[in-house]
């Protein structure tokens, strides 16, 4: 899935909002749907050798703000940013627009940014669109049902929320 890229940092950005408006609810199997998703890059990211972190809107169990893992490329960033993915409940804390606003400082120039979400509000298109005026290479995993609710100019977006639905059939319950 991945593009060639400018430079071997990348940033993980899960989205842990699975609907438009908080008051909407969350909903567990898109999130944790979008946490398989963000593990599985940050995998990919270890295996080539990459230097990648890992920020999200969804609260952290032990401290009750976003998850933010810096960056790294050490053999234990792999653990860090698992053992953060699985203290992340589906609640947000802040939109992930405002997450990325407060992390931006530690994202180094040309950094890959991949962003994994299962909804895409205005705010979050309105995010894409700066990020990538900011000169940073940006792809999105899609992990919501049918297709995303917006269309992003000049962004390669993976509706991969289709292959797992279809593996999400076979588990049991």
């Amino acid at each position: 899935l991945f593009e060639p890229v400018v430079s071997l940092n990348l940033l993980i950005a899960l989205n842990a909002a699975t609907s438009e408006h908080t008051w909407q609810g969350s909903n567990r199997r898109l999130f944790e749907r979008a946490v398989t998703v963000a593990a599985s890059v940050a995998k990919d990211a270890a295996d080539r050798g990459y230097s990648f972190a890992l920020i999200s809107n969804a609260v952290a169990a032990y401290a009750g703000k976003w998850l933010s893992v810096p960056f790294g490329s050490s053999p234990a960033q792999f653990s860090l940013v698992l053992e953060a993915l699985a203290m992340a409940r589906p609640y947000v804390v802040a939109a992930l627009t405002e997450v990325f606003r407060a992390e931006r400082h530690s994202v180094p120039q040309g950094a890959t940014v991949v962003l994994v979400t299962s909804v895409i509000t205005p705010a979050l298109a309105q995010e894409v669109a700066e990020t990538r005026g900011r000169g940073y290479p940006l792809m999105v995993l899609y992990t919501g049902d049918g297709a995303p609710e917006r269309d992003l100019p000049g962004v390669r977006v993976y509706h991969v929320g289709r292959a797992l639905a279809s593996l999400e059939e076979h588990e049991p319950v």
